[in-house]
């Protein structure tokens, strides 16, 4: 692969672990296309596949605990059912009610609109939202630290493949 296009899939990485922070990329998920294109691209030999095999475990990874561990660290009887899907169907219609910053701010108030209807207390309400929020704060730390692994990952790759 020519440096450019090293230098194109690493631009591309790096717009994906921006993603991992900010809510309108898919982040995860670009870089670890990126890392397939680069496999492809690049020859697609053994170690390209086996360097790809890593990025999808590190993929994989990042899914399945966003998936885990906000259900895991927020279930229990005090938090309503249907919790995350009210509040994404928010964050949607804040993403056309509000540009850029929409989409955590209608996820936001939906958990929290969810969460006063089910208690019928503000503070309680508070308290559940502020649970539920920093069960997402750690995903998306989970999701950039697996971003990171797929990117060194392919930054390893480019030193073996020299």
């Amino acid at each position: 692969m020519s440096p450019f296009g090293e230098v194109v899939i690493g631009l591309v990485m790096a717009i994906g672990l921006v993603g991992t922070i900010v809510p309108v990329l898919p982040g995860v998920t670009l870089v670890w296309g990126a890392g397939l294109a680069w496999a492809i691209l690049d020859g697609g030999d053994f170690l390209h596949w086996s360097l790809f095999a890593v990025m999808t475990i590190f993929f994989i990874s990042a899914h399945a605990l966003g998936i885990y561990l906000p259900s895991k660290t927020t279930s229990g009887p005090e938090n309503p059912k249907w919790t995350f899907l009210f509040a994404s169907l928010c964050a949607v219609v804040g993403f056309f009610v509000v540009p850029i910053i929409g989409v955590p701010l209608g996820f936001i108030v939906g958990v929290f609109i969810r969460q006063l209807i089910a208690s019928r207390e503000f503070h309680r309400a508070l308290g559940a939202t502020g649970k539920t929020l920093r069960a997402l704060g750690i995903v998306v730390l989970v999701q950039c630290a697996c971003a990171i692994a797929i990117a060194a990952t392919w930054a390893i790759g480019l030193f073996l493949v020299k």
